[in-house]
């Protein structure tokens, strides 16, 4: 009989697991049990992630809210922290950028850890508000030089994505290139599917759609990493987009469809599946 208490990684592999075979009764049986217990916060936060990964956007704030809640109840205050930033990278990563910034700053308001910081570096990176990306890349550089995981991966993706937003493509190819030794280390401290998406994402800026493509082919072969992560479920539009700058309708159709199927019961409103539908129904 499984112990009634576990490490947040068993959860995490649990949740993975019940995520890649479609089956969630054990993280909905493990979410009915920690009610009122000191693991309910974890549980929340990792079935709110996986409500994202679905582009239930809507209810992955639901239980985001009710992870934080949680945590403040117990008094986790870093806990109730990173349930923000989980949800500020949401909310980024699927294009709601005035929700992904106010609530990284809500994380920012409740704890000033590493991870926290650089997790809302990315989220500012991503939502239009380099100023306090760029200040939180430079006062984390300084603080904390010798930590690898922050000097050679999370920095390096951030300054990737402030690249990309001023169409700098080759410079944020080369950025995250100090990422390449640890890509797709697993969590909860890993560099997960981040250095891959964001370079692909500068190979479809710079019109490489092969070289896209293998960023994203990287990700989808390894599921194990991050399953519940969006940006797994995102890796199928990045390799569609990837097939169609290489003229290639016939793969780019069937990986759109790849995504549209992960995503059939996502909320309609969510920018980045209006983008990738406009984008499907341009294919030739």
């Amino acid at each position: 009989m499984r112990k009634k208490t576990a490490p947040w990684t068993v959860y995490l592999t649990l949740a993975h697991l019940d995520f890649i075979r479609g089956d969630e009764s054990d993280l909905q049986h493990q979410m009915e049990h920690s009610a009122g217990r000191p693991e309910e916060p974890v549980i929340l936060s990792i079935y709110a992630e996986s409500r994202c990964a679905l582009g239930k956007i809507k209810l992955a704030r639901e239980f985001y809210t009710r992870a934080v809640a949680a945590s403040q109840a117990r008094g986790y205050k870093e806990s109730g922290s990173e349930a923000l930033s989980n949800e500020a990278s949401c909310d980024a990563r699927t294009r709601f950028f005035p929700e992904a910034r106010k609530e990284a700053t809500a994380a920012l308001a409740q704890s000033d850890t590493p991870d926290t910081r650089a997790s809302a570096a990315e989220v500012f990176a991503r939502a239009g508000d380099a100023p306090r990306a760029q200040k939180l890349v430079d006062d984390l550089a300084k603080e904390f030089p010798s930590d690898t995981l922050l000097s050679q991966v999370r920095l390096p993706v951030v300054q990737a994505l402030l690249s990309l937003q001023r169409n700098q493509t080759a410079e944020a190819i080369a950025q995250t290139e100090s990422a390449v030794p640890y890509e797709l280390g697993g969590e909860p401290r890993g560099s997960g599917y981040d250095p891959n998406y964001v370079r692909g994402e500068a190979f479809l800026g710079a019109h490489d759609g092969e070289k896209a493509g293998a960023e994203y082919r990287k990700i989808l072969d390894h599921r194990g990493v991050a399953s519940t992560n969006v940006l797994y479920s995102l890796a199928h539009l990045g390799l569609g987009r990837a097939y169609a700058l290489q003229g290639n309708t016939a793969k780019a159709k069937t990986a759109y469809q790849d995504f549209f199927a992960i995503w059939k019961d996502a909320d309609a409103d969510v920018p980045i599946l209006k983008t990738a539908k406009e984008e499907y129904a341009k294919l030739k």
